[in-house]
């Protein structure tokens, strides 16, 4: 039975370590095998390839065709539901794959830097050797800022430093790429480097060099997500002090999620894509108060904010591929899957909702969709108290005859929950810790 879900908070879960493994082990088998005669050129082409892979697993277009394609290929009901739980676990922690590129990125980059120190009195410029030492630097500035005690403390940080650093280290990847192509062209050159015959022989290196296209293809991925962000006009209500829905006048897909924010190069954050109608013309976001992003939408709701036009899948797209699931969620945390109670669920899926004062709280409109669901329980703790949620989940993943346990609750309430349906051998699946 593969795992039951994750750990969320400052944890991550047993599948993230795992697929972090699988990237190191993969790294340090290519370091006792591979031909390492070029030295710092060859360490530097591994740091590139780690680095394209770990900007490839973040960039929105590429996880939608991952979604599509594994999702598609696991649909049918013929198959294994152990097979569709590793699939969910593998996208649901592609975080692993990020982080342990991110790690062994930067491992290259140090013994490129150890190899360019050595050979300095021999024939490497010490221009070079400073750009990879402000290179190593930054990588692991960013290392830092990313474990998960420091990310959970300093959280603000952490995505200013990941974004800005991001940038400048692949800003330093070129100008290391570049000035180390240059001092080779100049040592063949004889140090006649402004020469058009000189220039001619960069070229023709940096058009051959696996280095340049792998810092264009990085630079790609990274540049590509921002061409599609725009300015656009919302319409925002706060139904209560607690929530604010912001509605985009564009049609979006079901289980998708979208990044939004006030400032074009910052405080970028994310949220569920909730469709408004069928055939849908609109879509909303119902946000809850959670930290000083969302505190601003709900006490000033916004009029315009920046958004990226591709939306990516979450974990509720993953629930086409079972027959029958359980979704427990408490507050905002429905919204996620609000779009998947579509009619071709009906039978399919029993929706558990935990909150208080629902209406007053969500407003009429939305708690109006959700109640027409014909398999709910709604449990109000305004009267009753916080119930037992370990006991609500595997009740009902019994009781239901399902396949599977999906989640959308906060930290606490989703380790809770987690950790019951996972000693009972029950999969159940909630938000990444890093999602």
């Amino acid at each position: 039975m593969p795992e039951a879900g994750a750990v969320t908070g400052n944890c991550p879960s047993r599948t993230y370590f795992a697929l972090l493994s699988c990237v190191v082990l993969a790294n340090v088998v290519v370091f006792a095998f591979a031909d390492l005669s070029r030295g710092a050129g060859e360490f530097l082409w591994f740091a590139l390839v780690n680095v394209v892979v770990a900007v490839l697993v973040r960039n929105e277009l590429f996880l939608n065709c991952l979604y599509v394609v594994l999702v598609s290929s696991v649909r049918s009901p013929r198959l294994p539901v152990g097979m569709k739980n590793c699939v969910t676990l593998g996208l649901l922690y592609l975080g692993g794959i990020h982080a342990g590129c991110g790690v062994c990125g930067t491992m290259w980059v140090a013994l490129a830097l150890g190899d360019l120190l050595q050979g300095a009195a021999r024939s490497t410029h010490w221009a070079v050797a400073l750009i990879a030492g402000v290179l190593l630097a930054e990588l692991l500035a960013m290392c830092v800022m990313a474990v998960p005690s420091v990310r959970a403390t300093a959280h603000n940080v952490f995505e200013y430093s990941h974004r800005f650093l991001g940038w400048c280290s692949l800003l330093t990847v070129w100008v290391l790429v570049l000035v180390r192509i240059g001092w080779i062209t100049a040592r063949i050159a004889g140090g006649q480097f402004f020469l058009a015959p000189a220039w001619r022989i960069f070229l023709a290196s940096a058009s051959r060099s696996p280095e340049v296209w792998l810092t264009a293809l990085a630079s790609g991925l990274v540049i590509l997500p921002w061409v599609g962000v725009l300015k656009v006009k919302v319409c925002s209500r706060a139904p209560s002090p607690a929530v604010v829905e912001i509605t985009f006048l564009t049609r979006s897909g079901v289980g998708r999620f979208g990044r939004i924010s006030r400032h074009v190069l910052s405080d970028w954050h994310s949220f569920a894509l909730i469709s408004c109608g069928s055939p849908s013309t609109s879509h909303k976001m119902l946000i809850c108060r959670a930290g000083d992003f969302t505190g601003e939408l709900i006490n000033a709701p916004p009029t315009t904010l920046y958004v990226r036009k591709v939306g990516y899948p979450g974990l509720p797209y993953c629930m086409s591929m079972y027959q029958r699931v359980v979704v427990i969620a408490s507050g905002a945390g429905v919204a996620p899957y609000v779009s998947m109670l579509s009619p071709q669920y009906r039978g399919r899926c029993r929706l558990i909702w935990i909150g208080r004062s629902f209406r007053s709280s969500f407003g009429d409109e939305f708690c109006d969709r959700v109640f027409e669901w014909p398999d709910l329980l709604l449990v109000d703790t305004a009267n009753g108290g916080r119930p037992d949620l370990v006991a609500l989940a595997v009740d009902n993943y019994h009781d239901f005859d399902a396949d599977a346990v999906f989640i959308g609750s906060n930290p606490a309430g989703t380790r809770q929950i987690l950790s019951g349906c996972r000693t009972r051998g029950i999969p159940a699946f909630g938000p990444s810790w890093d999602s």
